[in-house]
């Protein structure tokens, strides 16, 4: 992993929250316990993040942008039948077939059972997420 890192120089990310959001304690404190098992260079997705913390969006107005973006990509990903707001989404993150906002990551869609069929424990879900 370091020299995979090395390599291509990966960025790293700092997570910024809208204030009030219930699930930052519980990501947060999964990034905190990553960092005191001292597991630096093991994994991917924990060692690029150098911070998690909460933010305003009155100081922050572009937390809701981010925001939105996230929103659209994840109803993207979980490909919901009859889902009234997936055309919407799709104008922002795009479609195979048409760009949004972003361009379409070729993201394929799955659902929370699929995933949980493909990974049969829960540490191997947590990586895969």
């Amino acid at each position: 992993m370091r020299r995979y890192d090395e390599k291509h120089k990966i960025e790293r990310a700092y997570l910024f929250y809208d204030q009030d959001e219930p699930f930052i304690d519980s990501i947060r404190s999964r990034w905190r316990r990553h960092k005191k098992d001292n597991k630096v260079g093991l994994n991917l997705f924990w060692d690029r993040i150098t911070n998690v913390q909460p933010v305003d969006m009155r100081d922050t107005p572009q937390i809701q942008l981010a925001d939105m973006v996230a929103w659209g990509a994840t109803r993207r990903i979980l490909n919901l039948p009859d889902d009234n707001w997936a055309r919407f989404a799709d104008s922002l993150v795009g479609t195979r077939q048409q760009n949004g906002i972003l361009p379409f990551t070729q993201v394929d869609p799955a659902s929370e059972s699929e995933i949980r069929k493909r990974y049969s424990s829960s540490n191997e879900i947590d990586s895969a997420l």
